[in-house]
């Protein structure tokens, strides 16, 4: 998981992790081709699914005896809801994070009967 804008807000908080699945997907591709050209190692392909969403969050540590830091909120929720609908090797988008991310990049409407939530997905092209 990912989070922007936090501990302290950014403006650019959206654009920031949009970017962030981009690059994921490009390192993710120019593996899975290197893989293609050594048939020897014999790799499987790499697979990965993002989801972004904006809206509040919190976060803070927890535990007793094993401390982890943690993320809640609908912004959370809501790109888990994305990655876990999606479709491999895409960048799913809420409809929030769309708005905010409009005029930025390239968007497709996602097929609704593909998935239990409607989602955008971004295609990585910037406008």
């Amino acid at each position: 998981m990912v989070a922007s804008g936090l501990p302290e807000c950014r403006d650019d908080h959206a654009e920031a992790v949009a970017e962030f699945a981009l690059d994921l997907l490009d390192i993710v591709s120019r593996f899975n081709t290197s893989n293609r050209k050594a048939p020897q190692l014999n790799r499987p392909p790499i697979a990965v699914r993002a989801g972004i969403d904006t809206g509040p969050a919190i976060a803070g540590i927890i535990g007793d005896k094993k401390f982890c830091y943690d993320v809640w909120g609908a912004g959370v929720d809501g790109a888990v809801a994305m990655e876990q609908d999606g479709v491999a090797n895409r960048i799913h988008v809420s409809q929030s994070a769309a708005n905010r991310l409009a005029g930025l990049y390239h968007m497709d409407l996602r097929d609704r009967t593909a998935a239990t939530k409607p989602a955008r997905t971004a295609a990585g092209a910037k406008v």
